[in-house]
């Protein structure tokens, strides 16, 4: 998996991340970390691009609840955006009822245009 951070300034101040490969537990681990750095520049919320992630493993879809859902309240609305799903990762979020949790946008453009970052 490559990693790609990008932090914007906003309000608020938003991380882009850029996922590319498979995310299965040692990848996801290896998020973990790049959250925690992340989050020590200010961010308030984390757009996930995953036009190039054809498959991400439960454990990774857990890192991604458990990560939106303890930004829930101290972050702004949505805390956790997800853009460019990939088929195979959407079923998989689908069938385990994850859907919901996750701001999901078409693309990147749109992404940053909603949140005034263009």
């Amino acid at each position: 998996m490559e990693v790609e951070v990008e932090v914007r300034d906003g309000p608020p101040t938003t991380g882009i991340i850029r996922l590319r490969g498979f995310v299965e537990t040692p990848q996801a681990r290896r998020l973990r970390r790049v959250l925690d750095e992340i989050e020590t520049k200010g961010v308030g919320r984390i757009i996930f691009d995953l036009a190039e992630v054809p498959f991400i493993s439960s454990t990774g879809l857990s890192l991604l609840v458990s990560y939106a859902s303890s930004k829930q309240g101290e972050w702004a609305h949505p805390p956790v955006v997800l853009v460019s799903v990939q088929p195979a990762v959407e079923k998989a979020m689908q069938v385990l009822g994850l859907s919901g949790l996750f701001v999901a946008m078409a693309d990147m453009e749109s992404a940053l245009k909603k949140f005034g970052l263009s």
